[in-house]
């Protein structure tokens, strides 16, 4: 099936612009992308093909309605609006063709640690980051250093940490590493599909995905970098729930770190809608992504470990732990708006 999750916006190449060399995240370098074969979705597969236009194509349907994409992309930045139009005397057809398919089973690993209070140990506070990466490719191997070694391993040691603490909060704990994200955020999507802990009781989620870097320019993303970026975390979704942010931004006095909130601003990257928060998010489960932010090395065969900025990560765990266990330990957990609310 497609990558949704890492397909990103893509852009019609410009003169002396490589096919693929659009900004949109996760786009291949060439040789680089490794191979992603066809795979299956637990409940059946895929039914709804997906299909995404090359630049000779796109430019010959506007070049059909006497327009140009760029001009048209220029408008619309300009004035945010609907801007349809007909292509006259010109008819598509599209057809599916399964070069390859593999059906294969991936799983997600999860524990528990039971709340301490008879009442409210039936809800539930969840600490998640996916544990997949992309591979081998023409390139080598795809080590993921940073997508996604630095949440599992966030995610593992705060199980530690809890578990290691004779005081439990009242609420339980459920710590997931999710397969199958970079497919298509498929493990996350199976999990609100059949969920060990009932969603309507599952009261935040604190996700990692990409916790271990500063971050840089990338080509692929375009956004804007402050110049220090190396005590930064970003929180992805705090609009939707202010209440998370203000207790994370409560215990932050404790450890420090420069909160971002740029991530809910951005539209061109959809950032949003990219991690394994979203089908929470879309279950009314206040959901935030934790994250460091892109960098060169994203997707890249150069995602290594001696550059992830293990103190950086540390206060981050650290922020993760202490407001995990004040969503489960307070007695009103945070809230989830019906519509995302401006700063």
């Amino acid at each position: 099936m497609p990558d949704p999750n890492h397909q990103g916006p893509t852009r019609t190449a410009g003169a002396g612009q490589a096919p693929g060399a659009g900004r949109g995240r996760g786009q291949g370098r060439g040789p680089q992308a490794p191979s992603i074969l066809l795979e299956s979705l637990a409940d059946g597969g895929p039914t709804i093909p997906l299909f995404t236009l090359g630049g000779r194509v796109s430019d010959a349907l506007f070049a059909a309605a006497g327009k140009k994409a760029d001009d048209v992309e220029s408008a619309i930045n300009t004035k945010p609006a609907p801007a349809s139009f007909d292509i006259p005397a010109v008819t598509v057809e599209l057809h599916t063709v399964t070069a390859e398919s593999r059906r294969a089973n991936s799983y997600n690993v999860i524990g528990m640690i039971e709340g301490g209070d008879p009442a409210l140990r039936a809800e539930t506070i969840v600490f998640s980051g996916h544990f997949d990466h992309n591979g081998a490719g023409p390139a080598g191997i795809y080590h993921g250093a940073d997508d996604n070694s630095s949440g599992a391993v966030g995610v593992v040691a705060l199980a530690h940490a809890f578990a290691a603490n004779p005081v439990k909060p009242r609420r339980s704990l459920l710590f997931i590493v999710f397969a199958a994200e970079e497919r298509g955020l498929l493990g996350s999507y199976y999990y609100v599909s059949h969920p060990l802990r009932p969603l309507a009781t599952t009261r935040a989620q604190i996700n990692f995905d990409m916790i271990g870097r500063n971050e840089a320019a990338d080509p692929r993303v375009i956004t804007e970098i402050s110049p220090d970026t190396s005590n930064q975390l970003g929180l992805i979704g705090t609009d939707y729930s202010p209440d998370y942010r203000e207790t994370v931004e409560r215990q932050n006095k404790i450890v420090g770190l420069n909160l971002t909130y740029k991530w809910d601003l951005d539209a061109y990257n959809s950032v949003l809608f990219r991690s394994d928060q979203y089908p929470f998010l879309l279950h009314d489960v206040p959901a935030i992504w934790w994250f460091t932010g892109f960098h060169p090395d994203y997707h890249q065969v150069t995602d290594t470990v001696e550059k992830i900025n293990f103190e950086k990560m540390a206060k981050i765990v650290r922020l993760a732990y202490l407001s995990g266990f004040e969503f489960a330990d307070e007695q009103n957990p945070p809230r989830l708006e019906p519509r995302a609310k401006t700063r």
